[in-house]
């Protein structure tokens, strides 16, 4: 019997434990209600004009709707980016134009991210017990419940947002295992201008974690602008953590942080204000082929979400 507690008191076992409750869940008679509810009105029917399909199909069925799909390639919700649509569009390109097709995307990404929960808690407590509890309890919170339920937007900019927390701490990880031990140095020439010993910053540009966590947020703000704020987090947080990692007995705060800075702005700019740039104008492609490779119309709508 220990034997087999031991066999599943394990992370991998945790993790996969809480994502098959939440995508039970999340899938159990996913297309009740059958009407629309909240903003359904809007992200369903345009991510059913994204993949190809015609105002009857879509239900595009008023002069307004037919209006916004000649000029936006939407309906009432080109206000918000449109790889979150693009999502709900898969959904309905694969299980067709009903509540369970513009349901599931929603419902797969809202069980991933009780996933990357679970992941993110293994790797704060080290325990499959606590990756577990915080799965268990993402899976059941209501309002996780719902949203994932629903052909909205926000199930995926939680996942994205999620994804890249996870991806940060993983970064995190990478860069300590790489990390020397910290040795007296044996005279000052070991120590850079500002203070942090030249073997404490291994590798300050590349650092694929710190990417992936770049790639996940910039498709958060590619969803919903919204995203930007945990872009902003993650900017501060990765600061704090490059800060904390040199300090040590002859280095203080202020020139740590000095160090982070000279030595972690490059890398920073590229992964968390270039790769989600890449993401953010990637998302809009489609609509560049849609509608002509003019900067001019996009910007102008840019402005128009602002």
């Amino acid at each position: 019997m220990s034997g087999l507690l031991r066999s599943v008191n394990r992370p991998v076992i945790a993790i996969l434990a809480v994502g098959l409750l939440a995508a039970a869940l999340r899938l159990w008679h996913l297309s009740s209600p059958p009407e629309r509810i909240f903003d359904e009105v809007y992200y369903p029917k345009a991510g059913c004009i994204l993949i190809g399909g015609t105002n009857d199909q879509c239900d595009v069925d008023s002069s307004d709707e037919r209006y916004w799909r000649k000029h936006k390639w939407d309906v009432g919700s080109w206000t918000h980016p449109p790889l979150g649509k693009w999502m709900i569009g898969l959904g309905e390109k694969a299980f067709g134009y009903d509540p369970f097709g513009w349901r599931i995307s929603s419902a797969a990404v809202g069980s991933l991210t009780v996933m990357a929960v679970a992941m993110i808690a293994y790797l704060l407590f080290g325990s499959a017990l606590w990756s577990f509890v915080a799965g268990i309890l993402l899976s059941v919170d209501g309002l996780s419940f719902v949203i994932s339920r629903t052909g909205l937007l926000d199930s995926f900019v939680a996942f994205w947002v999620t994804t890249g927390l996870l991806f940060l701490l993983l970064d995190r990880r990478w860069i300590e295992r790489r990390t020397p031990a910290e040795e007296p140095p044996p005279d000052d020439g070991d120590m850079d201008p500002n203070g942090a010993r030249s073997l404490r910053v291994p590798s300050p540009l590349w650092r694929p974690w710190r990417f992936a966590a770049g790639l996940a947020l910039g498709a958060a703000i590619s969803t919903k602008w919204s995203g930007v704020l945990a872009l902003a987090a993650a900017v501060l947080l990765t600061i704090a953590w490059e800060t904390t990692r040199r300090r040590d007995g002859r280095t203080g705060r202020g020139r740590a942080f000095a160090g982070a800075l000279t030595r972690e702005s490059f890398g920073i700019v590229v992964a968390f204000l270039l790769v989600p740039a890449i993401v953010y104008v990637a998302a809009y492609l489609p609509w560049f082929n849609h509608f002509g490779w003019s900067l001019g119309p996009w910007w102008e709508d840019q402005v128009a979400i602002w």
